[in-house]
């Protein structure tokens, strides 16, 4: 076996037997005596460079082998598969039937382009050329797996990130960017939500809604106990590659969109998905804002401020509305209130320590005065008090929030 470049030349020292084993050009396998059905069961690892992928193919030689006749042993097959197929994506993972190809014994190899024209899959016949296959009597099993951070073999997931080849392909990606495994968009999650933001940059009037629903899909990607270990690679990516200087703008507007429709939703699954992420979109509109204020000497900070506010009265006025324990809308509330106290660091980090504690105050004394004891939106209540009392408005230096104002008092006073 051998890895062959898109110029038909051997590459060398890539194939690999295991750990700490010497890498190696070709591959010879064991000899098995008189078996017409040979099975190697060998495994191989091919750490092939991204650079190199693109346009290799892997070449398997079966030569005959006999005690009576010394010196180089008859080839009388081949067969290969691509790494990489036409529209970019890398061969599927499983298990593959390769068709054997008679040749000569004297045959070389020199110019792979000759049979690369030919079928190597069982069960695909057609070739690129009129050459006819000799045979497809025989057949030779081989079992993939990749193993890449930058090579993807989802179709979906590739049109995504190439979506500047094809725009007129972005609603769909965007739409399927949910049905696409989990462990494919993590692997690839800051070239993905590099794609969101540029999309987002670029159009952001056609698909701000979209973009914002992929991100919330992503965000609870990571919540899941499966994918948790990737959230310090979405912290990382916040705080050091992402560039979207505008995209607080849109980020707020959509967020603010889904809130004042919560009331009047008659399914909330979507609504409670998006008051999960908030600490994360929170997160990205802190980071938008900075890099703006940066980029322009801090200019439209009034209507920053005046744009955080308007979502914070929509907030108030849907946890204003009285709700029984069991009912959609109370449920989005007990969403909502245990994932706020999350984002107080993150507006500490644009509002000084007295207007946080305002907004906080404001925002949780919005909530109906009178509940009955029984009701478990008064336990979520008083859980983000606790949190409250634990977050940075407490432990910070300056003014803070007194609990008599959280729980509901009519006055908001603050105590050094």
């Amino acid at each position: 076996m051998v890895i062959v470049n898109s110029e038909g030349h051997v590459l060398k020292d890539y194939i690999s037997f295991g750990s700490g084993e010497p890498t190696a050009h070709e591959y010879h396998s064991f000899v098995l005596y008189h078996n017409n059905s040979p099975r190697w069961s060998e495994l191989l690892k091919l750490p092939i460079p991204v650079d190199k992928f693109r346009g290799a193919h892997i070449r398997f030689e079966f030569r005959h082998c006999s005690t009576k006749e010394k010196g180089e042993k008859k080839l009388f097959g081949f067969s290969f598969i691509p790494l990489m197929q036409e529209d970019g994506r890398t061969f599927p993972d499983g298990t593959h039937e390769l068709i054997v190809h008679k040749c000569e014994e004297n045959t070389v190899f020199q110019d792979s382009c000759r049979y690369l024209k030919l079928p190597f899959l069982k069960g695909n016949q057609h070739g690129n050329n009129n050459q006819a296959v000799k045979t497809t009597k025989e057949s030779f099993w081989i079992t993939s797996f990749l193993c890449s951070t930058k090579l993807t073999q989802n179709g979906d997931m590739l049109d995504l990130l190439k979506w500047r080849m094809h725009p007129d392909k972005i609603p769909g990606c965007l739409s399927k960017l949910k049905e696409i495994d989990g462990s494919e968009i993590v692997k690839f999650l800051q070239d993905t939500l590099d794609t969101l933001f540029g999309i987002l940059n670029e159009s952001s009037q056609k698909y701000a809604s979209k973009v914002f629903d992929c991100l919330v899909h992503i965000i609870n990607l990571l919540q899941d106990s499966k994918f948790q270990h990737f959230k310090p690679v979405m912290d990382t990516y916040i705080e050091g590659h992402f560039s979207g200087a505008l995209a607080y703008r849109d980020l707020i507007k959509v967020l603010k969109w889904y809130v004042d429709r919560i009331i009047e939703a008659e399914r909330q699954e979507h609504i409670q998905e998006v008051l999960k992420a908030q600490e994360y979109i929170f997160k990205y509109i802190v980071q938008s804002r900075k890099l703006f204020a940066f980029a322009t000497g801090g200019q439209n900070e009034e209507e920053f401020r005046c744009s955080i506010q308007e979502l914070l009265m929509s907030i108030r006025f849907f946890l204003s509305k009285e709700s029984k324990g069991a009912s959609a809308l109370a449920q989005s509330q007990a969403v909502f209130l245990n994932s706020f106290p999350a984002v107080y660091s993150e507006l500490l980090k644009l509002f000084d320590v007295r207007e946080v504690a305002k907004m906080v105050h404001d925002t949780l004394g919005s909530l109906p005065t009178v509940m009955h004891a029984d009701d478990a939106l008064q336990d979520i209540k008083l859980q983000c008090i606790a949190k409250t009392v634990e977050s940075e408005l407490y432990s910070n230096p300056g003014k803070k929030i007194t609990i008599s104002a959280l729980l509901g008092t009519s006055e908001c006073s603050c105590i050094d």
